[in-house]
């Protein structure tokens, strides 16, 4: 009778031992070699990953991430990455991130003038050749995803569009924000709080032909957004644009600045807010188009024909 039990116990103990082998820091650093050995691989480039640490019960974590372009210059490195997962959300069918920790990345994402972007060579690989197949229609509801919290630290990205000539430059410090509601397929993303830090961004554009003006039908370009928060924190944060066709610039630099909503629903414009606090804010503009100047030689009084 011990040996039937033993013989249908036998599956569950095995299952479980693996769970937790792979806890194990030697078994991770064998899957961490394996994982680089399959994607280099598969895209053909070198791939360098200096830690991987899988955390109880499902969570992640990566260190020295380095991804590297077909010319050889650097696509992306994380110096850390760490999130974890609910287990009992993804008994529900729901992706929920607790938190998402991105730390001393740097990214550069380049477009060619023929619409290619230096990455699509790594999405080309991972997708490989497929065969069109139908598929049977899918009667099951899909999976929910949220995030609790993000945070972000010394964040270095540089984009360039060539077609469209967008650069952009972003020096980021720090970046924490807690959500009360994150939610992509419904478009609900509510913040509970936003903190930003020690934080640069310089964007470059071309404008295209003038549009003619529809006021006073304006489109509200947030319509089908949830998107509200309660606090917003901002300290030594700089942006600067500037079109490289016409030569307009501006700049807006906020060494501290904090804004308290009361209430907030962008997709019917309505904001409210409790606090507004700017401490020595620079905003500046520069046009390079002159505009006709008035008239001031006649002094007659303007009831006068």
């Amino acid at each position: 009778m011990w040996v039937l039990a033993v013989l249908l116990l036998l599956p569950f103990l095995l299952l479980a031992l693996v769970a937790l082998l792979i806890y194990l820091p030697p078994v991770q650093n064998v899957l961490r070699g394996k994982a680089i050995g399959f994607l280099e691989k598969k895209i053909g480039t070198p791939v360098q990953l200096d830690h991987l640490a899988l955390r109880f019960p499902i969570g992640i974590s990566l260190d020295g991430l380095l991804l590297h372009q077909q010319n050889g210059d650097t696509l992306l490195y994380a110096g850390s990455v760490k999130t974890r997962a609910s287990l009992t959300a993804l008994l529900h069918k729901n992706i929920s991130l607790s938190s998402v920790d991105l730390a001393d990345v740097r990214a550069t994402i380049t477009q060619d003038k023929d619409s290619t972007y230096n990455f699509d060579y790594i999405l080309t690989a991972l997708k490989g050749e497929t065969t069109a197949v139908k598929q049977p229609a899918d009667t099951t509801a899909g999976w929910a995803f949220s995030i609790g919290s993000i945070s972000l630290e010394n964040i270095r990205a540089d984009l360039d569009l060539r077609p469209s000539r967008l650069q952009l430059a972003l020096r980021l410090g720090n970046l924490d924000v807690g959500f009360d509601a994150f939610d992509p397929a419904a478009l609900r993303f509510h913040v509970d709080e936003l903190a930003l830090e020690n934080t640069r961004a310089d964007l470059r554009m071309a404008s295209g032909p003038g549009k003619p003006d529809t006021y006073p039908d304006l489109a509200n370009p947030f319509a089908g957004l949830d998107i509200r928060f309660s606090e917003i924190a901002l300290e030594d944060v700089h942006f600067t644009m500037k079109d490289v066709v016409k030569g307009d610039s501006l700049w807006l630099d906020l060494p501290d600045a904090k804004l308290t909503a009361d209430s907030v629903d962008l997709g019917k414009q309505l904001l409210a807010l409790d606090e507004v606090k700017l401490q020595g804010p620079v905003f500046g503009m520069r046009t390079t188009r002159r505009t006709a100047s008035a008239d001031t030689a006649r002094t007659d009084p303007p009831w006068l024909d």
